[in-house]
């Protein structure tokens, strides 16, 4: 019997995680519709607990009652997992007429209940009947429930791990749903076909003192009883609002994929599912083992609180505290989730031992008491599940929740004490109390900002200098601001969730993000209605305000945390908060289900969520999500998504274009900034772009200024982007299978670092073949302006220069390169950026250079104007300044004698090559170059 729930734990696992995927799917992933769904899946368990607790007297056949409820599972969970997607499709008409209000969320959960209620209220059934069946020939009511409940724990790690690792990476969502109900459908054949060898009888047997009496009503529950079902209640409330609260604390320092989210889930079970079979045998050797039910809670006060103190983010052996590999979970985890979950596993086991005891004698006691102790448990996890991430991270943060946690602890253990008889007992109970009131008293508080949270955030301080401006703890995840500062001024801001950077505005990232909005005004004819999938810090929202044309501009995001955090980006002169434009209409929604459930139909739908490897993100890169994002385009409407290569591999990036590229035929790839592409497709052909509409961005002086500042100074610099066609994408995919949500696993679960998705991707970037690409482009010669092609082609060149930029590199750009831009027209931007500069740094320098003429940084970045400007003269002069500030800058001493070149004056040029080399600064390449190109 053990083995047949060990693989009901299994199916049941595989079931579930399929079920919250396609419940994401049909009603949305947003941290309310995620609690709708586990409500209303243990609300079925806890059901299915009461139903069995009820009906235990008359359980007469409860191996043949267990068969039945794991073909129920089995056939309902199948026909769940594949329909589920399309009741969304059906019902989205009526989540629309409902709005965004109270309505909608009373609809998520009233669907989300109706579909879990048969077959997770089966599952809650399972247990009581297999409890009743293993007690009529193991009188021992804690070694049976601890057996049953540890099997089926460790079925369940095996299920969460397995689905994630390799069932839905091999089988698909279909084939995985598949194996859970053939694993189920086998469970069930094999009870039926013990109970026939057992013969089974009439369970009374194992109790001879009512065998005979008629069933009747179960007699009422005593007071302890109550009590210790309280009890359950608490723990089971507790343990689930900690599950919630340690994935969102591990967050901070490793990136949430599903399989990391698998790997956390493995750990609790593992946990759980170790302390229900110490627990059984415990029960089995010593009738006494529930009088340490007390001591076990108290227990778990140390653990919850000692967790929390005494994590070490170093454990993982990350230099800079963060992790990308779920691996990583393992080792941060083990420690902070593994002994608390063992001793859960020991309370409910001892807790169902001691209320088999407690309740009257009566027929069919081993199922009520397991059905009981289900139900209250369940119903905890219910309420700790939701309140943990709907009422205590928003309310109290995650520092005070933990501490609320550990007094939840402190009420369980004050609800099952009982005054010991030895003196002993009474000592050792008296000093665990003490224990568990000191780790109250001394709980850490004030780790949070001191410690962990300055430790997960170093590696982007240490990037960019920067400080923390923002802070905001809510339901969906932990933000902070963090601003890059230039001479006292905000420069730029970073935007982390958890612990990812999911969002920036330094140079590059404006760059990427306002193309977004201005590639499509300049190609489309007329925009008017717009809609942004994901906000991150408001750049693309902040280029769609730019557009005059538009007159509705939506915005679907489902973290009011991150919409909180965009007054603190846009705090430059002359800059706005784009979210108080009266055009911009939030929506607090996953993107895709607002996109599933509008009426609007848009000219142009961008998108940039979360990177898609991020767990309940991949679904905003499937085909479907393209189908979806289609249809609500008007005729001639524009798609621009973002492929956010840094994270990818080549496959994984050829999964998602060739899901794109099914539901827009027309299909074209742009550069928009180093690995971050840009998938541009359109709902029909879009007419021949006229060069006057291309220019006319750069006829206006408000929108010419924004383009110069991300380094697109000339109508054809935008078309220098383009890297390919749908041909040519095809030609490359070569037949590549899309990402679609059947087969969310053919992206890799592993996230590549950047250098690994660089050596990938790069040849996708490479300008000299997109010069070739954009020659031979049946889509360039269809839409783009014969007139402006050819210094488009020789606009490449420039593209290929402004790629060694450091901010892009992260090294100084080689004199050369420095050298060719300035050769070029048009190039003052992005000279400024190989200096590592930039216009609003130059805005900064103007405001600060009355007061500051003699600083450094302030002629530093005057230099690099000059420069740009072909002031030769002037920018050596401003370097020599630098350098009487700091003689030691030897890239500031190469910039300056390149400047005496270029400014004709040779000998001073000498002289500062000589002083290079009494440094023995001067064998570097850039000085060789210098020599030989200028003959110094």
């Amino acid at each position: 019997m053990c083995a047949l729930f060990f693989a009901s734990g299994v199916a049941a696992l595989v079931f579930e995680t399929l079920w919250f995927r396609q419940a994401g799917l049909a009603l949305g992933n947003t941290v309310w519709a995620s609690s709708a769904v586990l409500s209303s899946f243990m609300g079925g368990l806890a059901l299915g607990s009461l139903l069995a607790a009820r009906a235990a007297p008359r359980l007469r056949r409860p191996l043949r009652l267990y068969a039945g409820l794991e073909v129920a599972v089995a056939t309902t969970g199948l026909a769940i997992t594949l329909l589920l997607p399309s009741l969304g499709s059906a019902l989205a008409p009526l989540f629309g007429e409902l709005g965004e209000g109270p309505g909608r969320g009373a609809l998520r959960l009233l669907v989300a209940f109706g579909v879990l209620l048969f077959p997770a209220t089966a599952m809650g059934a399972t247990l009581p009947s297999l409890a009743r069946a293993l007690a009529a020939s193991d009188p021992r009511f804690g070694s049976v429930l601890g057996r049953l409940y540890g099997f089926n724990t460790l079925g369940a790690l095996v299920g969460a791990l397995a689905s994630e690792v390799f069932l839905v990476p091999a089988l698909g969502i279909a084939g995985s749903a598949v194996f859970a109900s053939a694993l189920g459908l086998s469970a069930a054949s094999l009870a039926a076909i013990l109970a026939r060898r057992l013969r089974e009888a009439a369970p009374e047997r194992a109790e001879p003192a009512v065998a005979t009496a008629a069933p009747g009503p179960s007699p009422p529950l005593p007071a302890a009883a109550r009590r210790l079902l309280a009890a359950a209640f608490v723990c089971g409330a507790a343990l689930l609002a900690l599950e919630v609260l340690w994935l969102r604390f591990l967050s901070l320092f490793v990136t949430a994929t599903a399989v990391a989210f698998a790997t956390l889930l493995a750990l609790v079970l593992g946990g759980i599912a170790l302390g229900g079979l110490v627990a059984g045998l415990w029960s089995r050797r010593r009738r006494a083992a529930p009088n340490a039910l007390a001591d076990l809670a108290l227990f778990a006060v140390v653990l919850a609180v000692a967790g929390y103190g005494g994590f070490d983010p170093a454990r993982g052996g990350s230099p800079h505290g963060y992790y990308t590999e779920p691996q990583a979970v393992l080792a941060l985890g083990l420690p902070l989730v593994a002994p608390l979950s063992l001793v859960s596993g020991l309370l409910f086991t001892l807790q169902g031992a001691a209320l088999h005891r407690l309740l009257p004698s009566a027929p069919g006691n081993a199922a009520r008491a397991a059905g009981l102790l289900a139900l209250a448990n369940t119903a905890g996890g219910i309420a700790g599940a939701a309140g943990g991430g709907l009422l205590l991270l928003p309310a109290l943060g995650l520092e005070r929740s933990f501490f609320s946690v550990a007094v939840l602890y402190a009420l369980a253990a004050a609800l099952l004490a009982r005054r010991p008889r030895a003196p002993g007992r009474r000592l050792f109970r008296l000093s665990l109390a003490a224990a568990a009131l000191s780790t109250l008293v001394l709980f850490p508080f004030g780790a949070l900002r001191t410690r962990y949270l300055a430790v997960s955030g170093r590696l982007y301080r240490l990037a960019d200098g920067a400080e923390e401006v923002g802070f905001a703890e809510g339901p969906h995840c932990t933000v902070r601001c963090l601003r890059r500062s230039l001479l006292g001024h905000p420069l730029s801001h970073r935007l982390l969730t958890d612990g990812y950077s999911m969002s920036g505005s330094q140079a590059g990232s404006q760059r990427y993000m306002k193309l977004y909005a201005y590639l499509p005004a300049a190609i489309a004819p007329r925009l008017e209605r717009a809609l942004l999938i994901g906000y991150g810090v408001g750049q693309t929202a902040s280029a769609l305000v730019d557009l005059e044309s538009l007159r509705e501009i939506h915005v679907a995001d489902p973290a009011p945390e991150v919409l909180a955090m965009s007054p603190l980006v846009h705090t430059e002169p002359g800059a706005s908060d784009p979210l108080r434009d009266p055009r911009v209409r939030v929506h607090e929604e996953d993107g895709r289900f607002f996109l599933q459930t509008t009426s609007l139909r848009f000219d142009l739908i961008t998108g940039e969520p979360p990177p898609p490897k991020v767990h309940g993100i991949v679904s905003l890169y499937t085909r479907e999500l393209f189908q979806l994002a289609r249809d609500r385009l008007r005729d001639g409407g524009l798609v621009t998504y973002w492929l956010p290569g840094h994270s990818l591999s080549e496959d994984d990036a050829e999964a998602i274009v060739s899901a794109f590229l099914e539901v827009f035929p027309n299909a074209t790839l742009w550069n928009a900034w180093g690995l971050n592409l840009m998938l541009v497709g359109s709902r029909g052909d879009l007419p021949p772009v006229r060069a006057d509409h291309l220019r006319r961005p750069w006829r206006e002086p408000r929108l010419a200024a924004r383009l110069e500042s991300i380094a697109v100074e000339v109508p054809e610099h935008l078309g220098a982007l383009f890297l390919a066609d749908a041909d040519q994408l095809r030609a490359r995919l070569a037949g590549h299978p899309p990402l679609r949500d059947a087969w969310p696993y053919r992206l890799s679960a592993r996230v590549l670092a950047p250098d690994e998705s660089w050596r990938a991707l790069s040849p996708w970037i490479d300008t000299r073949r997109a010069r070739t690409a954009f020659a031979r482009s049946r889509w360039i010669e269809r839409h783009w302006p014969p007139e402006l092609r050819e210094a488009t082609r020789k606009r490449f060149a420039v593209e290929g220069l402004l790629q060694q930029a450091p901010s892009l590199t992260g090294e100084p750009a080689p004199l050369e390169t420095l050298d060719e831009a300035l050769s070029q027209d048009d190039t003052r931007a992005v000279v400024l950026w190989l200096l590592g500069s930039e216009v609003r740094a130059q805005r900064i320098v103007e405001r600060e250079r009355p007061r500051r003429p003699h600083d450094p940084a302030v002629n530093y970045h005057l230099a690099a104007r000059a420069l740009s400007e072909r002031r030769y003269r002037d920018a050596a002069e401003r370097f020599a300044a630098v350098l009487a500030a700091r003689p030691g800058e030897s890239r500031v001493r190469l910039l300056w004698a390149y400047a005496l070149v270029r400014a004709g004056a040779r000998r001073k040029a000498r002289a500062a090559l000589r002083e290079a080399r009494r440094r023995g600064e001067a064998p570097s390449p850039n000085w060789a170059w210098l020599v030989r190109a200028h003959r110094l």
